[in-house]
């Protein structure tokens, strides 16, 4: 079968502005998701109380539904029991945003529980407030241990991004699907939208590999 260059050339524009709104879309969901994650690791790491509580069940939930039932569910369910209608780029900021969070508050609580415990005792033993415990001895020390499984799930993030398709977020997944069944060049088009996913996952995946090896050597 020919491989045909001019179909690349002729809807480069689309797929640049499909790999664009994933990265929007990423990225949005992203920082909304270190908020919400910070949040749910901090009531997690109460381990009582009704904030405990809230945080475990939303951890759970996310953590563990495929992530097309949240996309639909906030997209087509949502509106309905709250009668507020969402857009489409909403509903998937959203679902990913509630999955962004769930995943990162485990990240975020498995690095704050590697610091040593003595770490703690230390600083309190000094009389050092809470929040300065936190902001100056122990997140610095467990910053670098997160780095690693967070750079990881942004990966992660891109590739589920692509889910989006289904309810019409126009994002990398969805023109390549559009443009090929209307132009019938599957090989061309799906070639070049996964190496777009390739541009912008493997850098991500190389530096996560390149910090892993470096916390090793640091232990």
């Amino acid at each position: 079968m020919e491989f045909n260059v001019f179909v690349i050339k002729q809807q480069w524009p689309l797929l640049v502005d499909g790999a664009i709104m994933t990265f929007f879309i990423c990225s949005a969901s992203l920082g909304l998701g270190i908020v919400l994650g910070l949040i749910l690791c901090f009531g997690k790491l109460r381990r009582r109380g009704i904030f405990f509580r809230i945080s475990t069940v939303i951890i759970d939930v996310f953590r563990t539904l495929p992530e097309l039932v949240p996309i639909f569910w906030i997209y087509s369910a949502g509106p309905l029991i709250f009668n507020f209608r969402i857009t489409a780029e909403g509903a998937g900021i959203v679902a990913l945003t509630l999955y962004s969070g769930a995943f990162l508050a485990e990240i975020f609580r498995a690095g704050l529980q590697a610091v040593p415990r003595g770490q703690y005792e230390a600083a309190n033993s000094l009389g050092i407030p809470v929040f300065w415990v936190y902001g100056v001895v122990i997140s610095p020390q467990a910053l670098r241990m997160m780095i690693p499984p967070f750079i990881n799930f942004i990966c992660d993030l891109v590739k589920v991004s692509s889910l989006l398709s289904a309810i019409g977020i126009t994002e990398l997944a969805y023109h390549a699907s559009v443009i090929s069944g209307e132009t019938f060049r599957y090989l061309e088009i799906f070639t070049v939208a996964g190496l777009l996913y390739f541009m912008i996952i493997f850098p991500l995946s190389m530096f996560a590999r390149f910090r892993e090896r470096k916390l090793k050597l640091a232990v």
